[in-house]
């Protein structure tokens, strides 16, 4: 996977496949979101906080052209929202909503402020918060008690936790965030084959260790799928991962990037099945090839390929795989 790098005066970084299909993801979600919580027109407001540890530097480049990144979408996403809701009601309507974005990298956390500023996201009125040169497990406690200080009752919130491995962001921060905030779900991004490296199996147990699942049954499973210990692991994690949470519904979405055709995980934690229903109806929608391991895994996941003619047994998305 590419090592992204943004630096003011040089053009952003060109995106790759497997980010386009995450941001589109996302940017539908978002937009489900907002509809499918305000279908009351009697609401009279409506809160949330959206939160970007890893923010990066705002764009990138496909053909020469701009394409917004992760903070951008939650941005627009949240200003078509608030015109779209407003425009069907009769009776005022508070759309509040505050965006959190977290980015360690000096230089990325500068061309984000620039981004930001030259878009007119930083003006006074305007619910930004930026944490430029801070690890995200530094500050999210000081995120949470944000939220809970706007939103005592409910903590509505999405974390967007898209991170290059599968160090930065790990299963006790997802923990931290669903014991404290009721109505939170997180988005995390996980590079699964760097997790499960089947070269040292004692290292294997370790990083699986990180998701709060006892190295016993790490041990057990990995006993028990000698011939395909990739693929059950696979299957049997979010499972584990689950019953290690208080949320109730975890749902993966599988990447294989071009570059380093190294498989990730696009995660969805939500106590709410609606919430696990709209994002599967996303991600239903990003077809191209598809790397599922079909046979072995059974029809829970979904995904996507960077680059087609994969020899694992994919699923297609017809109406049979449906």
């Amino acid at each position: 996977m590419a090592e992204f790098r943004w630096v003011l005066g040089e053009a952003p970084p060109t995106i790759e496949a497997h980010t386009m299909d995450k941001l589109r993801v996302l940017r539908r979600y978002l937009h489900a979101y907002f509809d499918t919580l305000n279908q009351d027109v009697r609401r009279p407001e409506f809160k949330l906080d959206l939160v970007d540890g890893f923010a990066g530097g705002g764009l990138y480049l496909q053909n020469d052209q701009e394409v917004p990144g992760s903070p951008l979408v939650m941005l627009e996403e949240s200003e078509s929202a608030e015109r779209r809701l407003k425009a069907v009601r009769s009776k005022p309507f508070q759309f509040d909503v505050k965006h959190h974005f977290v980015e360690k990298y000096p230089a990325h956390a500068e061309h984000l402020r620039q981004v930001l500023q030259e878009r007119g996201h930083l003006r006074e009125g305007k619910q930004v918060a930026l944490y430029p040169r801070q690890d995200f497990g530094d500050v999210l406690d000081r995120i949470i008690a944000d939220i809970a200080r706007r939103q005592p009752r409910s903590g509505r919130s999405i974390f967007l936790l898209d991170q290059c491995g599968y160090t930065d962001a790990d299963i006790n921060m997802v923990r931290r965030i669903g014991d404290r905030l009721p109505n939170a779900e997180v988005i995390l991004t996980v590079s699964i084959d760097a997790m499960l490296n089947f070269s040292n199996r004692e290292n294997v147990v370790s990083r699986i260790g990180s998701f709060g699942i006892h190295k016993d049954r790490v041990e057990a499973l990995l006993r028990t799928s000698e011939d395909h210990p990739k693929a059950l692991m696979q299957r049997a994690l979010p499972m584990l991962v689950v019953d290690s949470t208080v949320f109730h519904w975890f749902t993966p979405f599988f990447l294989r990037p071009e570059s380093s055709r190294r498989d990730l995980w696009f995660v969805h934690f939500s106590r709410n099945a609606t919430a696990r229903d709209v994002m599967l109806d996303c991600h239903w929608k990003i077809r191209n090839a598809f790397a599922h391991y079909g046979e072995s895994f059974g029809p829970k996941m979904l995904g996507s390929e960077a680059l087609e003619g994969s020899k694992v047994p994919l699923l297609t998305f017809n109406d049979g795989d449906r």
